[in-house]
Protein backbone atom coordinates (compact mmCIF):
# COMPACT_ATOMS: atom_id res chain seq x y z
CA UNK A 1 0.00 0.00 0.00
CA UNK A 2 3.36 2.13 0.98
CA UNK A 3 4.60 1.40 -2.77
CA UNK A 4 1.18 2.38 -4.33
CA UNK A 5 1.44 5.69 -2.63
CA UNK A 6 4.79 6.86 -3.59
CA UNK A 7 4.37 5.82 -6.81
CA UNK A 8 0.96 8.13 -7.37
CA UNK A 9 2.62 10.79 -5.16
CA UNK A 10 5.67 10.41 -8.48
CA UNK A 11 3.22 10.45 -10.69
CA UNK A 12 1.05 13.57 -9.38
CA UNK A 13 4.60 15.43 -8.78
CA UNK A 14 5.78 14.61 -12.60
CA UNK A 15 2.78 15.83 -13.83
CA UNK A 16 2.97 19.19 -12.28
CA UNK A 17 6.38 19.29 -13.37
CA UNK A 18 5.84 18.78 -17.22
CA UNK A 19 2.28 20.87 -16.56
CA UNK A 20 4.34 24.53 -15.17
CA UNK A 21 6.93 23.45 -18.29
CA UNK A 22 4.30 23.54 -20.40
CA UNK A 23 2.63 26.60 -19.56
CA UNK A 24 5.67 28.67 -19.02
CA UNK A 25 7.33 27.47 -22.36
CA UNK A 26 4.22 26.71 -24.69
CA UNK A 27 5.38 24.19 -27.94
CA UNK A 28 2.38 26.30 -29.94
CA UNK A 29 1.58 29.64 -29.76
CA UNK A 30 -1.90 31.25 -30.72
CA UNK A 31 -2.24 34.28 -32.20
CA UNK A 32 -5.15 36.46 -33.63
CA UNK A 33 -4.46 36.97 -37.52
CA UNK A 34 -5.70 40.92 -36.51
CA UNK A 35 -2.68 40.58 -34.19
CA UNK A 36 -0.47 38.78 -36.46
CA UNK A 37 -1.02 41.19 -39.44
CA UNK A 38 0.02 44.00 -36.90
CA UNK A 39 3.53 42.63 -35.99
CA UNK A 40 4.07 41.80 -39.55
CA UNK A 41 3.35 45.69 -40.59
CA UNK A 42 5.72 46.35 -37.79
CA UNK A 43 8.15 44.61 -38.65
CA UNK A 44 8.05 45.60 -42.63
CA UNK A 45 10.90 47.79 -44.42
CA UNK A 46 9.76 50.30 -46.87
CA UNK A 47 12.97 50.64 -49.20
CA UNK A 48 11.82 52.77 -51.46
CA UNK A 49 10.24 55.10 -48.94
CA UNK A 50 13.60 54.83 -46.78
CA UNK A 51 15.62 56.30 -50.16
CA UNK A 52 13.18 59.15 -50.74
CA UNK A 53 13.92 60.40 -47.81
CA UNK A 54 17.30 59.54 -47.45
CA UNK A 55 17.73 61.04 -51.17
CA UNK A 56 16.59 64.34 -49.97
CA UNK A 57 17.49 64.87 -46.88
CA UNK A 58 21.09 63.25 -46.63
CA UNK A 59 22.62 62.28 -50.19
CA UNK A 60 22.03 65.66 -52.03
CA UNK A 61 22.94 67.54 -49.59
CA UNK A 62 26.19 65.35 -48.76
CA UNK A 63 27.28 66.07 -52.39
CA UNK A 64 28.54 69.36 -51.64
CA UNK A 65 31.15 68.25 -49.03
CA UNK A 66 32.46 65.10 -51.45
CA UNK A 67 36.08 65.32 -52.22
CA UNK A 68 37.10 67.39 -55.46
CA UNK A 69 37.03 64.83 -57.91
CA UNK A 70 40.36 66.94 -59.65
CA UNK A 71 42.68 66.39 -56.44
CA UNK A 72 41.44 62.85 -55.63
CA UNK A 73 41.98 61.73 -59.79
CA UNK A 74 45.42 63.53 -59.05
CA UNK A 75 46.25 61.78 -55.87
CA UNK A 76 45.24 58.26 -58.04
CA UNK A 77 47.63 58.74 -60.86
CA UNK A 78 50.82 60.27 -58.49
CA UNK A 79 50.25 58.63 -54.95
CA UNK A 80 47.56 56.20 -54.35
CA UNK A 81 48.71 55.84 -50.67
CA UNK A 82 47.74 59.32 -49.75
CA UNK A 83 44.24 59.05 -51.70
CA UNK A 84 43.13 56.11 -49.80
CA UNK A 85 44.55 57.65 -46.46
CA UNK A 86 42.88 61.33 -47.03
CA UNK A 87 39.62 60.27 -49.09
CA UNK A 88 38.51 56.30 -49.33
CA UNK A 89 36.67 54.24 -47.12
CA UNK A 90 36.92 50.73 -46.37
CA UNK A 91 34.70 48.09 -45.20
CA UNK A 92 35.59 45.66 -42.49
CA UNK A 93 38.68 43.48 -44.26
CA UNK A 94 37.76 44.55 -47.05
CA UNK A 95 40.33 45.88 -49.55
CA UNK A 96 38.36 48.05 -51.88
CA UNK A 97 38.32 52.04 -51.89
CA UNK A 98 35.17 53.78 -51.58
CA UNK A 99 35.28 57.84 -52.56
CA UNK A 100 32.33 60.12 -52.68
CA UNK A 101 33.66 62.62 -55.46
CA UNK A 102 32.03 66.08 -56.71
CA UNK A 103 33.22 68.41 -59.32
CA UNK A 104 32.96 69.93 -62.49
CA UNK A 105 33.84 67.92 -66.02
CA UNK A 106 33.53 68.45 -69.63
CA UNK A 107 31.62 65.62 -71.41
CA UNK A 108 34.37 64.41 -73.67
CA UNK A 109 32.15 61.49 -75.68
CA UNK A 110 28.70 60.23 -74.95
CA UNK A 111 27.83 57.00 -76.23
CA UNK A 112 25.15 53.98 -75.32
CA UNK A 113 27.69 52.15 -73.75
CA UNK A 114 29.33 54.76 -71.34
CA UNK A 115 29.86 58.80 -71.16
CA UNK A 116 33.82 59.53 -70.79
CA UNK A 117 34.29 63.04 -68.18
CA UNK A 118 37.58 65.03 -68.46
CA UNK A 119 37.95 67.29 -64.67
CA UNK A 120 41.68 67.87 -65.70
CA UNK A 121 42.59 70.89 -68.28
CA UNK A 122 44.88 67.98 -70.26
CA UNK A 123 41.59 66.85 -71.67
CA UNK A 124 42.41 63.16 -71.10
CA UNK A 125 39.12 61.55 -69.99
CA UNK A 126 39.44 60.52 -66.17
CA UNK A 127 36.38 59.80 -65.30
CA UNK A 128 34.07 57.29 -66.78
CA UNK A 129 30.64 56.39 -66.29
CA UNK A 130 28.36 53.34 -67.38
CA UNK A 131 24.97 53.57 -69.03
CA UNK A 132 23.62 50.22 -68.43
CA UNK A 133 21.71 49.05 -65.46
CA UNK A 134 23.21 49.75 -62.04
CA UNK A 135 24.17 47.32 -60.11
CA UNK A 136 26.05 46.38 -56.39
CA UNK A 137 26.46 48.84 -53.22
CA UNK A 138 28.92 51.10 -54.49
CA UNK A 139 26.70 54.12 -53.57
CA UNK A 140 24.78 52.84 -50.74
CA UNK A 141 28.75 52.06 -49.15
CA UNK A 142 30.40 54.71 -50.68
CA UNK A 143 28.79 57.81 -49.48
CA UNK A 144 29.80 56.94 -45.97
CA UNK A 145 25.95 57.87 -45.01
CA UNK A 146 24.34 54.47 -44.21
CA UNK A 147 25.43 52.23 -41.28
CA UNK A 148 24.90 49.12 -41.46
CA UNK A 149 24.87 48.27 -37.70
CA UNK A 150 21.38 50.11 -37.62
CA UNK A 151 19.68 47.48 -40.11
CA UNK A 152 19.62 44.24 -38.35
CA UNK A 153 18.11 42.63 -41.39
CA UNK A 154 20.55 42.37 -44.22
CA UNK A 155 17.86 42.30 -46.93
CA UNK A 156 16.54 45.57 -45.97
CA UNK A 157 19.84 47.08 -46.37
CA UNK A 158 20.38 45.26 -49.90
CA UNK A 159 17.05 46.60 -50.75
CA UNK A 160 18.81 50.53 -50.07
CA UNK A 161 21.20 49.42 -52.59
CA UNK A 162 18.51 48.13 -54.42
CA UNK A 163 16.13 51.54 -54.82
CA UNK A 164 19.32 54.17 -54.91
CA UNK A 165 20.26 51.87 -58.15
CA UNK A 166 16.59 52.28 -59.30
CA UNK A 167 16.84 55.53 -58.64
CA UNK A 168 19.63 56.71 -60.58
CA UNK A 169 18.77 54.63 -63.97
CA UNK A 170 15.69 56.26 -63.60
CA UNK A 171 16.76 60.09 -62.63
CA UNK A 172 20.69 60.81 -62.87
CA UNK A 173 22.11 59.07 -66.12
CA UNK A 174 19.34 60.07 -68.52
CA UNK A 175 20.43 64.04 -67.91
CA UNK A 176 23.78 63.06 -67.68
CA UNK A 177 23.86 61.28 -71.35
CA UNK A 178 21.36 64.01 -72.41
CA UNK A 179 24.61 66.52 -72.71
CA UNK A 180 26.46 66.49 -75.75
CA UNK A 181 30.28 65.66 -75.97
CA UNK A 182 32.11 69.21 -75.08
CA UNK A 183 29.13 70.24 -72.39
CA UNK A 184 30.39 71.34 -69.11
CA UNK A 185 28.85 69.98 -66.22
CA UNK A 186 28.30 69.55 -62.49
CA UNK A 187 28.24 66.41 -61.20
CA UNK A 188 28.27 63.58 -57.35
CA UNK A 189 28.72 60.40 -57.29
CA UNK A 190 30.64 57.01 -55.81
CA UNK A 191 32.95 54.82 -57.06
CA UNK A 192 35.12 51.51 -56.03
CA UNK A 193 38.17 50.49 -56.41
CA UNK A 194 40.41 47.76 -56.23
CA UNK A 195 44.10 48.82 -55.84
CA UNK A 196 45.16 45.33 -56.36
CA UNK A 197 44.39 45.79 -60.27
CA UNK A 198 46.84 47.85 -62.43
CA UNK A 199 45.22 51.25 -63.47
CA UNK A 200 43.37 53.26 -60.94
CA UNK A 201 42.01 55.59 -63.81
CA UNK A 202 39.70 56.84 -65.07
CA UNK A 203 37.60 56.46 -62.36
CA UNK A 204 34.61 54.06 -62.61
CA UNK A 205 31.74 56.98 -61.31
CA UNK A 206 28.12 55.79 -60.45
CA UNK A 207 26.30 59.71 -60.48
CA UNK A 208 23.89 60.26 -57.52
CA UNK A 209 23.57 64.61 -59.05
CA UNK A 210 24.25 66.12 -62.14
CA UNK A 211 23.90 69.60 -62.93
CA UNK A 212 23.87 70.97 -67.01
Amino acid sequence: MARAWKRLLVAVGLFVIVGVFIWRFPPVRFISRTHAAAQAAARAFDAGRFVTEFWTNQLLPACSRAADVRVVVELLRTNPPEAEKKYARKFGLGQKWYFFVCGLAKVVSVDRGEILLCVDEDGKPEVKVECGPVFGNTVRDGCGLLDVSKFPNSQDFNMISLEINRRIEAEVLPRLSSNMPGAVVKFAGCTEIDPSEPGLLPLKVIPVWVEP
